[in-house]
């Protein structure tokens, strides 16, 4: 199911609350409640998890599924550490699960459903020593916290396990809920469950001993479930009453960053206005020459700094400043800077961007604007093979706790949910690769299969001719864009002030060396929690062997310092022969420079930010335009200055 999907089918249903409860992760606890509160739903959060009384016990193979639902924010917090717990003991024990002292050490604010008595199931309707003791456990726990949870597939089928949880739950005086267990939306909905099962596990619907779901998980109506339960109207009491308990919403929070001082008569923004005057001295002591210039220099420097203090970013600007400075200190390459950050004058004054934005004419308010809020974010490029050192240097500074990397998630998308479906439903490889290049590979305007089936003549002809295709493209459709797989980002990291654990929980997968939080960058900056990158990239790494190189024959070379009017480089750059040149090396790049051919340094900016959909396009009137084969129209004569340089 899609959150979306859910949170829809709670409002046509006229329901006021709806709890989310994963196995074993919270990765959509925030885009669930924001959605939910968006839709008039209260959104309840929880987890299931497993939990057996001694995980050390080699001996002890039993674990109990136990199930929490969220009921203020310390227990948000203690939940975020028993999911992290579970994942950091998975890379110790190869499976997600607590032992019972967690669950006393992070038992406060949580309420806990419970039913997990199945190897008690038989003829008798007893429980045995072991589901009474446990019970008894989690009761002094959680006291009047647990409820035992029962699920009924249909009113008249009131199962031996149902009984036996009744019974445990009159003897130990614990109160009862019915829940239902929603693994898909409707009952149409089974066979698509049944193949991402298959797809998850690596098994076809021809597999007699595969995993499958029950065919009464879909979501229920209210009617539906008063029907189901008409018989134990104190359990239905219990369940409304139960919700009614948790109060907990995830809300959006300002940004947390750490202190970058200790003193407390020193602000932040006292110390940024401080280094970054202190920098642009250095700096226009090289490129401007009068004081007119010093003086636009730094009207635009008070300017920027008045912006970024009144939005609380100085700690931001600080604590970038503070490790590209370590890096260069230490002789790790650090990229000059790109994207919307290289036009803040304070980042170039901090050291942040070796680019003067006032040469080029780049706008700070691309970076930072104050009417249209929104995060900083600085791309920072740094050898590849010394990365590491920079992520270290960061956190031994501010704690290895408040530190984590960025989850993503891969979904299914169209071409690879055809091609798995067709497995798991049996076709052969070679059908099934022919059926999926029928959808086009085109990152750049990517569209749903639900268009291809309605738009495309081919694939609506083969889908009225053939059924089997039809199934494959009814599955798929309900299939597409489900998340897939969890994964890291490939540079981001989040720096707090404070545990991260106590905002969100945390990923491991069995190669993790630095934990992952379980939000993507989207709900992580709704927490407060700010993402700043940190890329690996082989061309610095290239670049610095090639001067290590040259040094050895005493010629000295310093990047920051090179000729932008060298014309050998340029007729190379004309002749396409700029294999290995950072963002000018693809084929289709290189015959764009041959009729371009590029002669100044703005050839090669504007080329770049050309060559991407959209822009594209013009990339033909920019070359006829250079060489006077067409002529330079504005669209307004008040324009002429801004688009001079890019030929209008």
């Amino acid at each position: 199911m899609k959150i979306e999907d859910l949170v829809k089918a709670a409002k046509e249903n006229n329901m006021q609350e709806l709890a989310l409860t994963d196995n074993c992760n919270l990765f959509g606890a925030m885009e669930f409640s924001q959605t939910a509160v968006n839709n008039g739903i209260k959104p309840i959060i929880g987890s299931s998890l497993k939990f057996s009384l001694d995980i050390d016990d080699k001996f002890n193979t039993r674990e109990f599924n136990i199930t929490f639902l969220v009921k203020n924010k310390i227990g948000w917090q203690n939940l975020c550490s028993l999911v992290t717990e579970a994942f950091f003991n998975f890379k110790k024990y190869s499976k997600k699960i607590v032992d019972i002292n967690e669950l006393k050490n992070n038992s406060e604010g949580l309420i806990v459903l419970f039913n997990d008595l199945t190897n008690d199931i038989s003829n008798h309707e007893q429980p045995n020593i072991l589901s009474i003791n446990i019970t008894k456990k989690l009761k002094n726990i959680y006291q009047d916290r647990l409820y035992i949870d029962i699920f009924r597939e249909s009113k008249k089928n009131i199962s031996n396990k149902e009984i036996i949880l009744s019974n445990v739950a009159y003897n130990l005086n614990i109160p009862m809920v019915c829940t239902n267990d929603v693994a898909f939306l409707g009952r149409n909905m089974h066979e698509a469950q049944d193949c991402l099962l298959c797809i998850k596990n690596g098994t076809t619907i021809l597999d007699s001993k595969r995993e499958r779901e029950n065919t009464e998980k879909f979501f229920k109506s209210s009617e539906e479930m008063l029907d189901v339960f008409q018989d134990r109207e104190e359990i239905i009491l219990n369940t409304l009453n139960l919700a009614k308990r948790c109060s907990f919403i995830l809300e959006n929070c300002k940004p947390k960053l750490p202190n970058i001082t200790s003193d407390p008569n020193i602000s932040e923004e006292e110390i940024l206005r401080t280094q970054a005057k202190q920098g642009l001295i250095k700096r226009i002591n090289h490129c401007a020459t009068n004081e007119s210039e010093k003086d636009s220099y730094n009207s635009r420097l008070e300017y920027e700094l008045k912006v970024i203090c009144s939005m609380g970013y100085a700690g931001y600007f600080l604590i970038v400043s503070d490790f590209i400075i370590w890096a260069k200190n230490n002789n790790i390459p650090v990229g000059p800077g790109r994207g919307s950050g290289a036009g803040s004058i304070v980042a170039w004054s901090l050291n942040i961007t070796d680019i003067n934005p006032i040469e080029y004419g780049l706008l700070f308010e691309r970076f930072l604007n104050p009417d249209r809020i929104s995060l900083p974010d600085f791309d920072i490029d740094f050898c590849k093979h010394r990365r590491e050192e920079v992520i270290d240097y960061v956190r031994n500074k501010y704690g290895e706790d408040k530190v984590a990397q960025i989850i993503t998630f891969g979904s299914l998308q169209a071409r690879a949910v055809i091609r798995d479906v067709g497995r798991v439903l049996g076709f052969n490889y070679g059908r099934i690769d022919k059926i999926a290049k029928l959808i086009p590979n085109n990152p750049g305007a990517i569209k749903s299969l639900k268009h291809y089936v309605e738009n495309d003549s081919i694939v609506k002809n083969l889908i009225e001719e053939d059924e089997e295709v039809r199934k494959i493209f009814d599955i798929s459709i309900k299939l597409e864009g489900l998340n897939r797989n969890a994964s890291t980002h490939a540079a981001g990291l989040v720096i707090s002030n404070s545990p991260i654990v106590e905002d969100v929980p945390l990923y491991y997968d069995a190669k993790s060396t630095i934990p992952v939080s379980q939000f993507n960058m989207k709900y992580l900056e709704n927490i407060g929690l700010i993402k700043f990158d940190f890329l690996g990239l082989e061309t610095l790494s290239v670049l610095d062997s090639t001067l290590n190189l040259i040094a050895k024959r005493n010629i000295n070379i310093d990047l920051n310092k090179i000729n932008y009017d060298d014309e050998k480089t340029y007729n190379t750059l004309s002749s396409g022969n700029t294999l290995g040149v950072f963002q000018l090396e693809s084929v289709p790049m290189r015959q764009v420079l041959k009729q371009l051919k590029p002669d100044r340094i703005e050839d090669i900016i504007a080329v770049v930010a050309l060559y991407r959909p959209g822009p594209m396009e013009q990339i033909p009137a920019y070359i006829n335009r250079k060489h006077k084969a067409e002529n330079t129209i504005y669209p307004h004569p008040l324009l002429e200055g801004l688009l001079s340089e890019t030929h209008g």
